[in-house]
């Protein structure tokens, strides 16, 4: 289930730049640019955030997918109401994956890295959503 919720909400940010870009689209600009390099200051902000020593694995798709979203939210969506809402709602869900990849990577269920030293003898198993998620089931 974990896994399952990390997945749509790394969907529903992709999903959410694209539905704005799409509705109200805009070209970029130069601000533009300027805006999205900061979301990507605030992206890296999050990866660091979430960052740790451990070898149990990084949430490196919980913040960049999200990350890009916002990007493309800034640079294509040309109405500024919802281009706010995307970006704060990417920004807030890659915060929220992050810190919760590292939780459930620490439990007992999941795993971001299936070469981990703590895994010696046991299995890993990849679900559908580990492509995306990086969440392996112990």
């Amino acid at each position: 289930m974990i896994g399952t919720l990390h997945a749509l909400g790394i969907l529903f940010t992709v999903v959410a730049a694209l539905g704005c870009a799409i509705r109200w689209p805009a070209r970029p600009t130069w601000r533009r640019g300027l805006a999205s390099a900061l979301v990507v200051v605030l992206g890296v902000m999050v990866g660091l955030l979430s960052l740790h020593g451990c070898d149990a694995g990084s949430p490196l798709t919980q913040w960049l997918v999200p990350t890009l979203a916002a990007v493309a939210a800034v640079l294509f969506c040309g109405a500024r109401r919802p281009r706010v809402v995307v970006v704060a709602a990417s920004v807030g869900v890659a915060v929220a994956l992050s810190l919760h990849f590292n939780v459930a990577v620490h439990g007992p269920a999941w795993i971001g890295n299936p070469d981990a030293r703590s895994l010696e003898g046991a299995g890993v198993f990849a679900e559908w959503h580990t492509p995306l998620t990086g969440l392996w089931r112990r």
